[in-house]
């Protein structure tokens, strides 16, 4: 099955310097079970990121994502909306 994965990111005007590295909050999407990362997605203001992707039929299959987390050193508050788009294929 595949989807569509949207993520509005909502960032105040004070949170130009967010890096997200120091302050965390990337959409990360790497194969299940392999520990190489196939796109990182750095918060940026008022932004909304399309990945179409395979998404997975049990824990061991597909192209998973996670948000990592904020850290209290981040300069402000973070908004970010994540929608999935399940497509199934007709055979």
């Amino acid at each position: 099955m595949a989807g569509l994965d949207a993520v509005l990111c909502i960032l105040p005007p004070e949170a130009k310097e967010w890096d997200a590295d120091v302050h965390g909050g990337s959409r990360h999407y790497l194969v299940a079970n392999e520990e190489e990362e196939l796109v990182v997605i750095a918060p940026r203001a008022n932004t909304l990121s399309l990945v179409y992707r395979d998404t997975p039929s049990d824990e061991n299959s597909g192209v998973i994502s996670f948000t990592r987390f904020v850290n209290h050193k981040a300069p402000s508050f973070m908004f970010q909306i994540n929608v999935v788009y399940r497509v199934r294929h007709e055979e």
